[in-house]
Formats: structure tokens, sequence, C-alpha cells
């Protein structure tokens, strides 16, 4: 019989979510007012693209900190 993981959520579990999820659902709003303010398409994905490295590089920060 395999043993399975205890299904519990714990108060700062539940915390960290709820913040996780009020940040990621920014990313349906924001770029839409970035791009309204820049003219060039090019330059907005090079704006996006920008942020996805800025965001990696903290995301791997993290990683190496939790290792």
């Amino acid at each position: 019989m395999t043993e399975r993981l205890p299904r519990t959520l714990g108060f700062w579990s539940s915390v960290a979510l709820v913040i996780g999820i009020t940040i990621g659902s920014g990313i349906f709003r924001s770029p839409a007012d970035i791009a309204q303010k820049v003219p060039n398409p090019l330059l907005m994905l090079g704006l996006w693209a920008a942020g996805g490295m800025i965001t990696l590089c903290g995301a791997l920060s993290l990683a190496e900190l939790a290792a």
C-alpha cells in the first residue's frame, strides 16, 4: 500500500496561497495598461521579455535559497 501525504493546509500556507493568487491575477491586467503607453509593439515585447528575465532571476534566487 502506498503512503499518502497528509492533506493539510495551515494558516500561513493559506495566506501565501491567497497572496500568490492576488499577485498572479495582476498579470492579466498590467500588460494592457503598459501596451497603451508604449507606442511600438517591438518595444512592448522587449519590455515584456525584460520583465520575464527579471522575474526568472528572482525565482532562481529564491530557489537557490530554498536549496
